[in-house]
């Protein structure tokens, strides 16, 4: 831990010391009014922790070295009421210690004592002593001594101070601190600094922008099969991609029809000659592919954003010179090995449609996903733009067969369904449902769901098996195979698609045996909603609420000039910025334009070595942390954990961030609407599934960007997502204790505060105080406006370092990383926690002594009880005992193993999940005040001082209102209106607000009491297999387990508001 903060603190000095007026810039927005003046030169600034002398809680935060004065400023959450700033003066300075290699101690005047804990407090020291000109001990350690000592002697000498003296001292430091708050106030209204002029990138115009290419047919192809056909396919290559048509068999005209997709190079108006699209057809055999034809359609001249259709006919013909196959190319590899068969007459055509879109259009819906072939080696030297693709739930509900072939010889088969998503390559998820036993009409009503992403290739497939134990293995009865495409798209939270009945297929696509017996029927309804991830893929860009521009400019001090790029990402838009080679400085000057859906998304910034992929450092920002229209401009340092924990700072990043809003009005109305989408708490998947959902999509963004050109790590991808964080991770745990440690610490130090108002260590302030309490005894109504009037200036006071606090929160926080609210403590400190801990465990044992001696006894006396109530609960339920199902867990005994694996990985993970969220709570309501969300600190402020004035003005405005309501609006409206009319209108509207939500329901609500109704079945269901014992299995686990609420689960506008205000999560590593 020394080593990450001697590498911060050096940095800091360095960075101090070499652009001073930078600092002193961005010190003009973010300077507490509390620091040294801004003009004063600045020596160095330390990260430490202020041990108050009256032992109250330790405070982190910053020691800033100036010519004439060092001042302590906390950083930490900001609370009201918290640690204020502590200031001394260099004449003042009698004596600094740092003997303690942890700890520097500061004696000024009246004996007061700065004490302060580093992790190593000699850079500190050296700061002090070379920049004041402090006289070191003669023995050449770590003690030194200031003017005070000798002032402070004279006036031993002289006598104590006079309370005149004391008081001219208390005005002089209140002019000051006056003076220094003036301007910073006086700086509120100045303008960001200035944008450098750089080309502006709209990357959501570069990432939408795709090439479209429709494989239609071919005709008359070489036959290479014994039976004069083929078995075409073909491979569709551009740029390094790879997409592979489906195979027509025994034929020489295949017909395929399918369109594929390509990214169109970024940063192109006109294709040239390097887009060319190649096509290879290939007879698909058993071991090795036959190549039985090329073509290539010369795309040069056409221009990017044109719409227009080509379709073309060309003629099939063997590869060209320069791209003849070598050994290792897989489909060429069999005409290498048979060369005796001579060169082979290429026959035929191909008829091929291409034109240049939008993913937005319909045809990318069902078009192919490539792969990567071979990747680009001038790829990595361009700018890339790449976007989470669309996602969908896909919703399985198996509800029933009928007419089921009996495979048995008793009264029918044991059908169970497996519900499998298949991918592309072959891979698949599967569930399982129970089976039944005996059924030709079987029900089982379990509900699965997956996620698929645009294009939807995947495919779903329904296999009905008959279920013989798990001694033999289970018989297929048939399959029925849906193309993801082909589903309906659900819309809206109205009724459900309707379900269908599919005939189960063989193998072969027959729906009968030999014998002509059907296999049967299974009733199934399965939809796409893509509403339900619209919050993960932001589709809809029209749904904007601003434009955020990132400006990533430079890296600094990157030790051994390593090989690095930079990725990007905000909401689903991904951008990687050029490779930068051998460079300890390298300067990327692009600035970046992205649309803005959901505010409280970050924007996150990331370093990465370019060979290996590792993690640098990143920087992350919360836009619903910015102001509207303000550049956020910093040398950020990139920190990150090596492999044995530690933080360390790896060089520094200068980059920028500047949210504009698109109007106050969407802002607000964004702000009303939930962060996730409705249908989450209308139709909601249980906790579990929402995981598993969000898991999917993630590994399904890793895998296309894995397969893009330039092609992203699958470390990088989850290095900026924070893959990790899914899994389960006691450092996670750690940390979301250790901010709730750190919010619980500022909360205690609002004790602090009140003490100091009331401790005359400032004879004004104290004064003020008790001026303002005999106010209060003699105006009691003004109690309850002088508290509003408090807090709201409290809030106003930190307004002024809202800007250098938002800058902050981007850095990642060393000690919240590693799970710590706090820096270790020193030597003393532990000492002394060790002598406590060790009294209050000898107490504790003496404690446990005698409640075991008492719990001895008491076991003595029911042990006999016991014996008989376990005979007695024995035989009841060897009673009741149901019939077992022997399964394959039963038989392996490793299976139930992983089976509690898994549970208690479940139980951590919950706990992990809760912990977070707690964290966050508390950190939120301790920002509602702190200008963590601007806006709604200033509605809040604003609300404050509006009910001050109005308990201020209470009795005022009561009296005219009721003058004017009951002396004109009353009379008026009871001269129009009668008391009886009244009566049955506010009858009638109590009961209309009341009704039962079956009557006059809207569709939410609709949709609301539809879901219930399923669950209410699916329960109904469940309790009537449950009795019949070995005859039905019980509901496994990977049926969907949904949440059920009685009143309406959508959460209310102020709760969205507060769940957009950023937490410190978004600072651990």
């Amino acid at each position: 831990m020394s080593q990450t903060t001697t590498t911060q603190t050096t940095t800091t000095q360095t960075t101090a010391k070499t652009k001073t007026k930078s600092a002193l810039s961005t010190l003009a927005f973010g300077a507490s009014s509390d620091d040294a003046a801004p003009k004063e030169k600045s020596f160095g600034t330390f990260d430490c922790v202020h041990v108050p002398e009256d032992g109250s809680t330790p405070v982190p935060g910053r020691l800033h070295v100036y010519e004439t004065a060092l001042s302590f400023v906390p950083v930490g959450l900001g609370l009201i009421g918290s640690a204020s700033a502590v200031k001394m003066k260099l004449r003042d300075v009698s004596e600094a210690d740092a003997t303690a290699r942890l700890r520097l101690t500061v004696t000024g005047k009246h004996d007061k004592v700065l004490s302060l804990t580093f992790t190593n407090s000699a850079p500190a020291f050296e700061c002090l002593v070379t920049s004041w000109k402090l006289e070191r001990d003669l023995d050449g350690g770590r003690r030194a001594t200031g003017p005070g000592k000798r002032r402070g002697a004279a006036k031993k000498a002289k006598g104590s101070e006079t309370f005149g003296e004391q008081l001219e001292e208390y005005k002089q430091e209140l002019k000051t601190r006056a003076k220094s708050f003036m301007d910073e106030v006086l700086k509120l209204g100045a303008k960001p600094r200035p944008a450098p002029r750089l080309p502006t990138i709209d990357v959501e115009d570069e990432v939408s922008r795709a090439l479209f290419v429709r494989l239609i047919k071919a005709t008359d192809v070489i036959a290479m099969d014994s039976g004069g056909t083929s078995d075409p396919f073909a491979s569709v290559r551009y740029r390094g991609l790879e997409s592979t048509s489906k195979t027509e068999w025994k034929t020489l005209n295949p017909v395929w029809d399918e369109v594929f997709t390509f990214r169109v190079p970024p940063n192109k108006i006109t294709l040239d000659e390097t887009d060319a699209v190649e096509l290879h057809l290939f007879d698909r055999d058993v071991a090795l592919n036959d190549f039985i034809g090329y073509a290539k359609i010369d795309m040069t001249g056409t221009k990017v954003y044109s719409t227009k259709r080509t379709k073309v006919t060309l003629k099939l013909k063997g590869l060209p010179l320069d791209q003849r196959p070598d050994m290792f190319d897989v489909n060429h590899l069999k005409e290498k090995l048979m060369f005796w068969e001579g060169e082979r007459q290429i026959t035929g055509e191909v008829e091929i449609e291409y034109w240049l879109g939008n993913r937005h259009d319909e045809d990318y819906r069902v078009a192919g996903v490539p792969l990567l072939r071979h990747p680009d080696p001038l790829a990595s030297k361009t700018l890339n733009h790449f976007c989470d693709p669309v996602s969908a739930l896909v919703r399985v509900e198996v509800h029933r067969g009928r007419n089921i072939i009996n495979l048995d010889d008793d009264d029918g088969s044991d059908p169970y369904v497996q519900v499998s998503l298949i991918q592309p390559d072959g891979s698949a998820e599967s569930f399982r449902t129970h089976y039944i036993d005996d059924a030709t009409d079987p029900e089982w009503n379990c509900t699965y769901n997956f996620i698929a992403a645009k294009p939807y290739s995947t495919e779903l497939v329904l296999r009905v098996y008959d279920y013989d134990g798990v001694t033999s293995s289970d018989d297929l009865i048939g399959l029925v195979r849906v193309p993801i495409a082909d589903l309906e798209m659900h819309k809206g939270v109205s009724k459900l698609p309707n379900s269908k009945w599919y005939t189960l297929l063989d193998e072969e696509g027959k729906d009968c045996n030999k014998e002509g017996t059907k296999y049967g029927d299974i009733e199934i309804r399965a939809y796409l909603d893509e509403e339900y991830f619209e919050h993960l893929h932001g589709g809809d860009t029209k749904k904007a609420v601003g434009k955020l521009s990132v400006d990533v400019l430079e890296a600094t001090f990157m030790e051994g000039a390593p090989n690095t790029f930079v990725m990007v990402k905000t909401g689903p838009y991904w951008s990687r910025l050029p490779d930068m080679n051998a460079q300890a400085n390298p300067q990327w000057n692009t600035r970046l334009r992205y649309p803005i859906m959901e505010p409280s998304e970050p924007v996150t910034v990331g370093v990465f070595d370019t060979y290996s992929g590792a993690l640098l450092g990143k920087v992350r920002c919360v836009l619903s942390g910015l102001d509207d229209g303000m550049r956020y401009e910093d040398e950020f340092p990139l920190k990150t954990l090596n492999s044995s924990g530690v933080v360390v700072t790896n060089g520094t990043l200068r980059c920028a961030f500047t949210f504009k809003h698109k109007s106050p009005t969407a802002l607000a109305a964004r702000y009303m609407q939930p962060v996730l989408p409705e249908k989450w708490f209308i139709q909601p998947l249980s906790e579990s599934e929402q995981r598993r959902m969000l898991r999917g999509h993630s590994a399904i963004m890793t895998r296309r960007l894995y397969n893009s050109n330039p092609s992203i790590p699958e470390s990088v991808t989850k290095a900026m997502i924070d893959f990790s964080k899914q899994d389960v991770s006691i450092k996670s745990i750690k940390a979301s204790i250790a901010r709730m440690e750190r919010v619980v610490t500022n909360l205690s130090s609002m004790g602090d505060g009140l003490s100091y108002l009331l401790s005359w260590e400032s004879i004004p302030v104290t004064a003020f105080t008790q001026l303002i309490i005999v106010v209060v005894i003699h105006h009691p109504n003004l109690f309850m406006p002088m508290i509003l009037l408090s807090i709201a200036c409290a809030s106003l006071a930190r307004f002024p370092s809202r800007y250098r606090r938002a800058l902050d929160r981007c850095v990642p926080d060393d000690w919240l990383s590693v799970g710590l609210a706090f820096p270790p403590d020193s030597e003393e400190e532990k000492e002394k926690k060790k002598q406590a801990e060790a009294e209050a465990k000898r107490k504790l044992e003496e404690a446990k002594r005698i409640a075991a001696e008492e719990k001895k006894r008491l076991a003595a006396e029911k042990k006999a009880a016991a014996k008989e109530a376990k005979a007695e609960a024995a035989t009841e339920a060897a009673a009741n005992k149901k019939a077992e199902i022997f399964t394959f867990e039963s038989l392996n005994p490793l299976a139930s193993l992983q089976k509690q694996m898994e549970e208690i990985t479940a139980m951590i993970t919950d706990a992990q999940i809760v912990l977070d969220q707690a964290a966050g709570i508390l950190e939120r309501v301790a920002g509602i005040l702190d200008w963590e969300e601007p806006r709604v600190t200033a509605l809040v402020v604003v609300t404050l001082i509006g009910l001050a004035v109005v308990f201020i003005f209470i009795e005022a405005v009561a009296r005219f209102v009721t003058r004017i309501i009951l002396g004109v609006i009353m009379k008026t409206f009871f001269a129009i209106v009668s008391p009886k009319t009244i009566k049955w209108g506010l009858t009638f509207a109590t009961l209309f607000a009341l009704r039962h939500p079956a009557i006059l329901p809207d569709a939410a609500t609709a949709a609301i009491e539809e879901e219930k109704a399923l669950r209410r079945a699916a329960a109904e269901a469940a309790a009537e297999r449950a009795p019949v014992g070995s005859s039905k299995a019980a509901t496994p686990p990977d049926a969907v387990d949904v949440k059920s609420s009685a009143l309406d689960p959508r959460p209310i506008a102020p709760v969205n508001v507060f769940y957009r205000i950023p937490t410190q999560a978004t600072r651990i590593l």
